[in-house]
């Protein structure tokens, strides 16, 4: 059916909810576009649904949809699984629950996919970053693309071609329903690919989709007038989440890429030391943390393997 549905997948989101879904119901989508929203607590241990119920009768759009969808399977697939099956129109878009849509990004995305027939997926062009912390410091920034926090520009950038030169990121990816539910259908339902589950930050789930998007001649596209503010608490501005979110990256990256056949550039002990040594001389003491912990996940994901 055409129309959009809004998915946010949720785990103990009670203090990133309100701002979020404040920025959903600001939303401009044309009266001749229906859409919804579902709100999918997956497994949260606290008031994630109830809040969610509240925070949405506030703004008293009755016209729309609002429904909360119990997953009791951890996992971020398990979630978009259940909001894929559970949607009622054709076009889908992922809002995590620290995301600020900007106030155009459903109605944009909607006729991107609608327009293009031969995309799949299409992404935010950019997604700044409101840090909770400020002045945020600079070893933080320097590694906030971990965070997906990236600035494209004001021009677009699309493949057509499905050579697998743009990507799309979880957050904010607005999806065909009938290309996402296919691809569930051939995964093996207890083993989705690696993704967040609960406090852990194992990733991949996302890239995954966009090869398969790929592999079915679908294009994929990240457009400067999808725009979102992602919201990073100051829980998450330190040194040891920074270094586990490098580790998890990097290790669901080689799992995703060797599942699908892409090359992977393996680091060698004397790459590993000639980039120690110019990153020392750099004084970039935290970037040679960062790349140790790429270089122990590389080892574990090839181990890992070789099983």
């Amino acid at each position: 059916m055409r129309g959009i549905s809004v998915i946010i997948c949720c785990y103990n989101s009670v203090t990133r909810l309100p701002e979020t879904m404040h920025h959903i119901a600001k939303q401009k989508v044309p009266d001749d576009v229906p859409w919804e929203i579902l709100l999918i607590d997956n497994a949260s241990t606290d008031n994630t649904s109830n809040i969610a119920l509240e925070e949405w009768n506030k703004y008293q759009l009755n016209s729309i949809d609002f429904k909360v969808i119990k997953e009791n399977k951890p996992g971020l697939n398990h979630a978009r699984y259940t909001g894929a099956n559970a949607a009622k129109y054709d076009t889908l878009v992922f809002c995590d629950d620290d995301n600020w849509l900007e106030e155009d990004y459903l109605a944009n995305a909607f006729y991107i996919l609608e327009s293009s027939p031969k995309l799949g997926i299409a992404g935010a062009g950019n997604a700044r970053a409101k840090y909770a912390t400020i002045p945020t410091p600079k070893w933080f920034v320097d590694f906030q693309h971990f965070c997906c926090v990236y600035e494209m520009g004001k021009e677009n950038k699309v493949d057509l071609k499905c050579d697998g030169s743009v990507l799309a990121a979880g957050a904010g990816m607005c999806i065909r329903k009938s290309l996402l539910l296919s691809y569930f259908k051939n995964q093996d339902k207890g083993k989705f690919v690696l993704d967040r589950v609960k406090e852990q930050l194992s990733s991949g789930g996302d890239t995954d989709i966009n090869y398969f998007s790929l592999k079915n001649g679908f294009g994929i596209g990240l457009f400067a007038n999808m725009n979102y503010i992602h919201y990073i608490p100051s829980d998450r501005i330190n040194k040891t989440y920074l270094k586990k979110l490098a580790y998890s990256l990097t290790f669901s990256s080689i799992i995703v890429a060797n599942k699908n056949q892409i090359f992977i550039q393996k680091w060698n002990n004397l790459g590993l030391l000639k980039n120690f040594i110019r990153l020392f001389f750099q004084g970039q003491f935290f970037s040679m943390q960062i790349s140790w912990q790429q270089y122990l996940a590389q080892k574990k994901a090839f181990i890992y393997l070789n099983q």
